[in-house]
């Protein structure tokens, strides 16, 4: 893939991230439970990967087949809490937040696989945390 594709198809992929956060908060406001939006858009999601892959995913292995209802499993709960946080908390709020993982993934890297990070990865992953304590403080407390 050339950079210029690469480019245009991270515009579409945030795009379509960010109108996810809209048709979540649609459906909570519809008043839509929890459970029910994310049946939606696993469902959603599980038919076209299905589509995708058909051909695929008959040599799947009982292992690969167990890892990925590991990870739907940790996808789905981690999905589960942004999505109760959506409904008390702005829209913007919820996708700061939940797009912040980003910048920790070299902390986690260093967590699990023990891969320390740069000192500069260090330094913008705390100011990063210290961006969102600052803009959800909302001083109540």
């Amino acid at each position: 893939m050339t950079k210029n594709k690469g480019i245009i198809v991270l515009i579409f992929v945030t795009i379509f991230w960010s109108y996810g956060f809209i048709a979540t908060q649609m459906a909570i406001d519809a008043n839509i439970k929890v459970p029910a939006i994310l049946c939606f858009r696993f469902l959603i999601a599980a038919l076209l990967i299905g589509i995708i892959n058909y051909k695929r995913i008959k040599y799947l292995s009982k292992a690969t087949i167990k890892r990925g209802v590991a990870a739907g499993f940790i996808m789905f709960w981690a999905y589960y809490t942004q999505t109760l946080g959506q409904d008390i908390a702005p829209i913007s709020i919820v996708a700061l937040i939940s797009s912040s993982y980003v910048v920790f993934v070299p902390i986690l890297n260093w967590i699990f696989k023990g891969e320390k990070p740069a000192k500069l990865t260090m330094l913008m992953s705390s100011i990063a945390m210290l961006g969102m304590i600052i803009l959800n403080y909302d001083g109540s407390r």
